[in-house]
């Protein structure tokens, strides 16, 4: 595709659906330009500076899965950083087709498609590490969810999520309904979040960070 070619079609997309990650196409170009939903133009960079310190400096020989990949910019991430498989999985098919541009602008080699998170088993595939950023609290089913990441993760998942913003030790669960401000479900404190993946299958957890209503952790098999 020539350059022209290129802003050509990330303008179609920011038309339908908008661009909501800023994808570097590896070219001078960037994909977003404008806001959404409030977001920083440069989203996903705060979200990703919170996750980052949980990323291996090398996915050498690591096969990667990124739940809720939205247009792949934690999947660009991974295959930057050398792994050796990258398959991206959304229930959006905009966003899929937004990542697939991008993977075929930047010259990636990753596999993106359209599916649930709730149904990872279908995919009949295991993975070293799992990423799952900026979704869970908008699975209808949220233990299912992480009880699918479980049964396809080898290695470890790196997890981000809306929280419920408490000190409480106790894992407890917020939920979201129609007259509470508050996006997606489900909003476990870092505590019951933890717990739910080590209910899961996963052998012990890790806090990665809190920060208001945002909080991470990773999960070790």
């Amino acid at each position: 595709m020539t350059l022209d070619e290129i802003k050509s079609r990330v303008s179609e997309l920011d038309a339908d659906p908008g661009w909501y990650q800023n994808i570097d196409l590896k070219n001078g170009l960037n994909t977003k330009t404008r806001r959404l939903w409030g977001e920083e133009i440069d989203h996903p960079r705060a979200r990703w500076e919170a996750v980052a310190p949980a990323f291996p400096q090398s996915f050498a020989g690591k096969s990667v899965l990124d739940v809720g990949c939205n247009a792949g910019f934690f999947s660009f991430v991974a295959a930057d950083r050398g792994a050796s498989s990258v398959y991206g999985l959304d229930n959006n098919s905009k966003y899929i087709e937004q990542a697939k541009f991008a993977n075929t602008v930047r010259g990636d080699n990753i596999r993106f498609q359209e599916g649930s998170a709730t149904h990872l088993t279908s995919l009949k595939k295991t993975f070293d590490i799992t990423l799952c950023i900026g979704l869970l609290y908008h699975v209808s089913d949220i233990y299912k969810a992480i009880k699918d990441i479980s049964r396809v993760t080898t290695e470890m998942a790196i997890i981000e999520s809306a929280i419920y913003n408490d000190d409480d030790l106790k894992p407890l669960m917020r939920v979201a309904s129609g007259d509470v401000a508050l996006p997606g479900i489900w909003h476990p404190n870092i505590s019951a979040l933890k717990a739910l993946f080590e209910i899961a299958g996963f052998s012990r957890t890790e806090t990665l960070f809190k920060d208001g209503a945002r909080g991470g952790i990773v999960a070790y098999k």
